[in-house]
């Protein structure tokens, strides 16, 4: 519960800087790791923003969110993403919350934010390779 309520807390900040500011660092940042990840998910990176904004506030029914990560990771199968790929997009987050909150991306904060995205990228992984099962 403290480690979503400092999440929480930080992503209240970012908000006040401004949901675009945190799409352009969180491409920049997925763009210096990736830059082939940047270039598929190209304009994407603002629902991505927006569906981790979800995941975080809990202002949703925890098992609506879950469904949409899900729906989200199954359609990745047709960017030809692999889950190996999840983790990147983990570290261009964890840089571009950095670049966002400066100072107030502390090493407890940060191992909060670590570990909401772990939860996040494992159920967008599960979607994905269920869809591949599918197919």
């Amino acid at each position: 519960e403290a480690a979503r309520d400092l999440v929480r807390a930080s992503w209240e900040q970012v908000k006040t800087g401004g949901m675009e500011a945190m799409e352009r660092a969180l491409y920049a940042r997925t763009f210096e790791l990736f830059p082939p990840g940047a270039a598929v998910l190209g304009k994407r990176f603002g629902r991505i923003v927006m569906v981790l904004g979800e995941a975080v506030s809990g202002k949703r029914d925890i098992s609506k969110v879950v469904a949409k990560l899900k729906t989200m990771g199954a359609r990745h199968i047709n960017y030809d993403t692999a889950p190996e790929q999840f983790p990147v997009l983990g570290q261009a987050l964890d840089r571009a919350l950095l670049d966002i909150l400066g100072g107030a991306y502390t090493e407890e904060v940060r191992t909060a934010w670590a570990a909401m995205y772990l939860y996040i990228s494992q159920v967008m992984i599960e979607g994905l390779q269920e869809a591949q099962e599918i197919s």
